[in-house]
Order: structure tokens, then sequence, then C-alpha cells
């Protein structure tokens, strides 16, 4: 019979050998393992965030869009104001703190939309 070109390994050494390729294999195992959760929990990150942005990206179009609409009805509508500045309503309401509240955010939100429609027509 012809020998083989590599030593013999005694039982003890085989042993041995085999004990050190599992403990690598283990260490690669748990080195693995958080860099997988990692991965997974910064793939759910991402994916949230992109999701996020969506929604945002909606909502700034709806956004404009009501912002169009508000321009057309504004700019058709002039002389509705002007009557209704000329004729204030004549009962009881005005003198309601909430009303007299509720008409002052109205005139806020109408100066709001001016504004923005200022940045609108610039851009």
């Amino acid at each position: 019979m012809q020998r083989s070109a590599l030593p013999q390994l005694t039982s003890r050494q085989r042993q041995l050998a085999l004990g050190v390729i599992m403990a690598i294999a283990l260490l690669l195992c748990l080195l693995q393992t958080p860099s997988l959760a990692q991965s997974s929990g910064l793939e759910a990150r991402v994916n949230r965030l992109e999701s996020e942005n969506s929604s945002l990206r909606a909502r700034v179009g709806q956004l404009e869009s009501q912002i169009g609409r508000v321009g057309r009805s504004a700019a058709a509508a002039p002389t509705a104001q002007a009557s209704a500045a000329a004729n204030p309503p004549t009962t009881g309401l005005a003198e309601d703190p909430t009303f007299r509240r509720l008409a002052t955010l109205v005139v806020e939100l109408r100066d709001r939309i001016a504004a923005l429609e200022g940045q609108a027509s610039d851009r």
C-alpha cells in the first residue's frame, strides 16, 4: 500500500481539530446573527421612512390642489366678498364670543391663504 502524503492524526488531534472547526463555525454564526438583525431593523426603518415620505408627498399634493381651488374661487368671487362686507349679519351671533373667535380665525386663515398664493405664484 501507498502511504498518504498527509501525516496521520491521532484520535486526540482529530478531536481537537474538529473542536476548533466547530468553534470557528459557531463564532461565524454568532457574528452573522447581529448583522442580520441590524440589517432587517435597518430595512424596516427605511421602509417606514419611504412610506412616510410617500404620504407626505401625497399630503403636499392635496394642499397644492386646495390652494389652486381657493385661488380660482377667490379670483372669481371678489364681488361676493364686497357684498358680504357691505351687509354684515344682523343676528345675535355677532355678540357671541365663539362666533367672534371663529370670525377672527377665518380672517387669519384668509390672510395665510393669500400669503401661500403669493409664494406659489413666485415659483
